[in-house]
């Protein structure tokens, strides 16, 4: 209950904030749109409740975290911390709450007399009754998703063998905070190196476990709100940009169920060798149980559903970058505006570089800019350690952006906000920036043989059609923009959203260059608003049918004799119905043409997904006496010498330990290769020297050796002696032996 009472008391003074800096919606959102007609599908709704719940949900984290922190270094107790950062927390934001209601509601009975003109959106209307059913199977989809991977069934958390490699230090880390106190934080795989991955998603989750929540409920909620509101904020900027209500429904849809040509080449390699008929393809298709793997680590399904399972932030930090382009679009509308007023080359050069206005926002502006920007400063100040690789994606889809907008010195303030941020965050955390993010010219992503022939091929093999057919429709667009003279920004945002694609192709920014399909990702889930509404128009052509009523329309002389009021030009060119029946029949079939292989290799990988996690999958006992027992007789900050485990029910405890899964802690940064000849060295007994243990473990805060079974299974890399069961047993103490948890004994080293 009081994890569902935070969940709400964050939302709500999220979307408090949101409107306090932001209180005319509308006019906002009217200066993002092509046309003003488009408003009338859009519901102010659709902006204010998941930006509010997405800023809401971090920003309290965020305080509650620096809270808990600072109250670490002043309270002995690790309970009284986090009650206290708790209670802190909840009392500020109803306090900030409450005193930016009282404000709304006095600002309420200034009237914009513009607003009217504005086409509104009821919330009963077939839009909005649209846009709730599918933001509903959203929300079942996105529970279906983590739910189905990650659970609790009787006394067992199970993770699926396609998500536990990264659930394992997710759970981890959850438990350090719901269990544990892991103050001042250290990644809980590789103690005493402190932390080098942004983890503020997992203390949330952590925050919710400790006030009620099991385990699975802690990071599966979260998981589920955040990503229906990126998705719902993705269909929010597909209307604004193509002026179609069923972009809201396929923008998610293609995110889901991505665009790839590797159904099609796995079809065609299987069908070589054993020959194929459609039934038994589709039943091939639907038993099928590995990723693909026609392109390098393909097989670890890096693309496929399952990044959403396995990074569970990553959702997260697309509504951030969503939020931060919604906020500035005004800005790169404007410009297009004011540069196509301009007829000569210098008024042109004049407007684009020296104008006022090119680089300060507008005074007395209805959309309220100042707003805007504390807003997304705000969200700039806190994001850092929710998503790094997000953060650098929205900067570099922004400063795209800020070459053809208006306003430039927003965009740099909250530049500079967010690295000034990132770079004290990274001292505070993890000790400089260089232990976190190291940029590097290598150009090629995870390519052995880099062209550009081979790039094109690879990226073609990875995301089929999704690229060319953004760029199609963002291309049709421009041509109509210029002929109806509208503004031509959303060509230029197709370009915008290219740049954390180019980025990753030439910049490493850590240790495993994988990481930066992370930036691509990000561009295909924007390239899928192009691609939605170009498949909304196929389906919805933007034409209507002749109607008699048409065709006895009077010509304006007449309608001023006969005293008639004139017409208005009708939106859509109507067309004859037997023309219209033949022109929607064909768009139609080529929109379920395209569909077939936007989705059928996503569609394939649901089978896979659910195939690989209905059985196989790995078991920590929540009721594990190896757990209590730590719990209720060591200290939260105590460091544990165990096997190297991965997703154990011993990290359920909220304990470090000394030496985990050492993919875990490569990937984020740490030096593993020296851990290792360390803890070799440990696991054999300093050669025979308890002294030297002793010393060594006390050093490093190593109180307790966990001997377990699978230590006999143990390889060593350096030292041949391996674990050394006879010393252990001559030199320390037992404390603790559980003949029914795996034949595990603890004993205090010190």
């Amino acid at each position: 209950m009081l994890a569902i009472l935070f969940l709400l008391l964050s939302g709500f003074w999220g979307v408090t904030l949101v409107r306090f800096f932001m209180p005319n919606i509308r006019r906002h959102l009217v200066a993002c749109v092509p046309s003003k007609r488009i408003m009338q599908y859009i519901p102010d709704y659709l902006f204010t409740i998941p930006t509010g719940v997405i800023v809401g949900l971090m920003s309290s984290s965020f305080v509650c975290y620096y809270v808990t922190l600072a109250l670490s270094f002043v309270l002995d107790s690790p309970t009284a911390c986090k009650n206290t950062g708790v209670v802190f927390t909840c009392i500020l934001l109803v306090y900030l709450s409450a005193s930016c209601r009282i404000s709304i509601s006095k600002r309420t009975s200034k009237l914009d007399p513009d607003l009217a003109s504005i086409p509104t959106c009821s919330k009963k209307s077939f839009s909005a009754i649209l846009y709730d059913i599918t933001i509903l199977v959203i929300v079942f989809l996105s529970a279906f998703i983590f739910f189905y991977s990650y659970k609790i069934t009787g006394n067992n958390l199970t993770a699926g063998a396609t998500v536990f490699s990264d659930l394992s230090p997710h759970t981890a880390m959850i438990s350090s905070f719901g269990v544990g106190f892991n103050f001042p934080t250290q990644y809980m795989h590789f103690s005493g190196d402190g932390i080098q991955y942004h983890f503020f998603f997992y203390y949330l989750c952590g925050i919710l476990q400790f006030l009620g929540f099991s385990i699975d409920f802690a990071i599966n909620i979260p998981s589920i709100i955040v990503m229906a509101c990126s998705l719902s904020l993705l269909g929010l900027l597909a209307i604004m940009l193509t002026g179609k209500r069923l972009s809201f429904v396929l923008a998610p849809l293609l995110v889901l169920f991505r665009s790839s040509l590797n159904i099609f080449l796995e079809l065609q390699s299987v069908s070589n060798i054993h020959g194929f008929s459609l039934v038994s393809a589709l039943k091939y298709v639907f038993s099928y149980m590995n990723w693909y793997g026609d392109t390098e680590y393909d097989s670890w399904g890096i693309w496929a559903i399952n990044v959403y399972a396995n990074q569970r932030h990553f959702m997260l930090g697309m509504a951030v970058i969503l939020i931060l382009i919604i906020l500035f679009l005004p800005n790169l509308r404007r410009m297009s505006i004011a540069l196509s007023r301009e007829n000569d080359f210098k008024g042109f050069i004049k407007t684009f570089i020296a104008s006022k206005h090119s680089w300060l926002w507008h005074e007395n502006d209805p959309i309220n800019p100042v707003g805007s920007l504390l807003l997304a400063i705000i969200i700039a100040l806190i994001v850092p350690y929710f998503h790094g690789s997000a953060l650098i994606a929205a900067l570099l889809i922004l400063a795209t952006m800020a070459i053809f907008s208006q306003n430039r010195l927003s965009y740099i303030i909250v530049a500079l906000v967010a690295i000034a941020s990132s770079m004290v965050q990274t001292i505070l955390l993890s000790g400089g920036p260089s232990s976190v993010v190291s940029f590097a010219f290598d150009p090629g992503f995870i390519l052995q043989n880099v062209s550009f022939a081979n790039i094109l091929n690879y990226l073609l093999i990875v995301t089929g059609l999704t690229i060319v057919l953004a760029f199609v429709y963002s291309s049709v667009m421009m041509i109509f923009d210029i002929k109806k003279q509208r503004p031509c920004y959303r060509f230029l945002l197709f370009i915008c959203f290219l740049a954390p694609l180019v980025f990753a192709f030439l910049f490493k920014v850590s240790v495993e260059m994988l990481a930066n399909h992370k930036f691509i990702q990000v561009t295909l889930i924007l390239m899928d608003i192009f691609v939605a509404g170009l498949l909304s128009n196929l389906l919805t052509i933007p034409f209507s049918i002749k109607s008699k009523e048409d065709k006895a329309t009077l010509s304006a002389e007449e309608s001023i004799i006969a005293q008639e009021p004139i017409q208005k030009k009708a939106h859509k060119k109507a067309l004859p119905l037997p023309a219209f029946i033949a022109m929607q029949s064909g768009a139609t079939l080529l929109a379920i043409a395209l569909l077939a292989p936007l989705t059928l290799t996503g569609i394939s990988e649901w089978a896979i997904y659910v195939n690989a996690n209905r059985d196989t999958c790995f078991a920590a006992n929540t009721k594990s006496e190896l757990v209590d027992w730590i719990v209720d007789n060591t200290n939260e900050s105590d460091v544990f010498l165990t096997p190297y485990w991965s997703f154990n029910r011993f990290f359920l405890a909220g304990r470090a330990t000394y030496y985990g899964w050492p993919y875990y802690a490569y990937s984020a940064g740490h030096d593993t290769d020296t851990r290792l000849y360390n803890y070799e060295w440990l696991i054999s007994g300093c050669n025979g020297n308890i002294d030297e243990f002793v010393r060594y473990c006390t050093e490093r805060n190593i109180r307790y050796l966990v001997a377990d079974d699978e230590f006999y299974n143990y390889l060593s890399t350096y030292n041949t002696i391996g674990y050394n069961r006879e010393f252990f047993e001559q030199n320390l103490t037992p404390v603790a032996f559980f003949s029914s948890d795996n034949n595990t004994t603890i004993y205090r080293i010190y």
